[in-house]
C-alpha cells in the first residue's frame, strides 16, 4: 500500500512514463492512514484552479479508476492523466451520452470549463483526500453570502414598496 508521489516538477516525465514500472519505482512513495486495499497515487497540484477547495502546492491522493464509464461519477474531483497534462478537476461523466468527460474547476472566474475525449484521457485518478499547507480564510465566502443576503433583502424591500 505504498503511495506513488509525482510532484510538480515529475510531472511531465510522469506523462512519457506513467505505463512503465520502472520509471513509477524511481518516484517516491509513502503510506498514509486509511489509504490502504487499493491502487493509489499522490500528486502534487500546480496552480490555482481548483481554488478554494485545493490550493497550489496542495497534495491529492487519488485511487486508480479503471471503469471509466461505470466509477466516474458527476461532481466529484479526479486526477486526469491526459494529452493535455496532469489535470485535477470536478468531472461531470459524460461517456454514454456525449463520449466525453466535461471538466470544471472550482475557481470557475479564472479557469473555464473544458472536455476531454476518452482518446485524450491515458488515466483517471478519484482523489480521496488532499494534503494541503494553506489553510483558506473562510470569511472571505461568508463575508460574500452577507453581502448578497443584504442585497436581496434590499431588492425585496424595493419590490414591496412599488406594490
Amino acid at each position: 500500500d505504498n503511495i506513488v508521489l509525482v510532484p510538480v516538477k515529475a510531472a511531465a516525465g510522469y506523462l512519457n512514463g506513467y505505463g512503465d514500472n520502472k520509471y513509477i519505482q524511481s518516484l517516491p512513495t509513502y503510506n498514509l492512514p486509511n489509504i490502504n486495499n487499493g491502487t493509489f497515487r499522490m500528486f502534487q497540484v500546480g496552480g490555482h484552479s481548483m481554488y478554494p477547495t485545493i490550493c497550489d502546492g496542495s497534495y491529492v491522493v487519488g485511487e486508480w479508476v479503471e471503469n471509466w464509464i461505470k466509477e466516474v461519477k458527476d461532481n466529484r474531483i479526479y486526477v486526469i492523466v491526459s494529452d493535455e497534462g496532469i489535470l485535477v478537476k470536478r468531472v461531470l461523466n459524460r461517456l454514454k451520452k456525449y463520449d466525453n468527460l466535461y471538466l470544471k474547476s472550482d475557481n470557475r472566474k479564472e479557469h473555464p470549463n473544458q472536455t476531454l475525449e476518452p482518446i485524450q484521457i491515458k488515466e483517471i485518478w478519484a482523489v480521496k483526500m488532499h494534503l494541503s499547507f494553506e489553510l483558506p480564510d473562510p470569511t472571505i465566502l461568508y463575508d460574500r453570502v452577507g453581502d448578497l443576503e443584504a442585497e436581496i433583502q434590499h431588492i425585496k424591500s424595493l419590490i414591496k414598496g412599488k406594490n
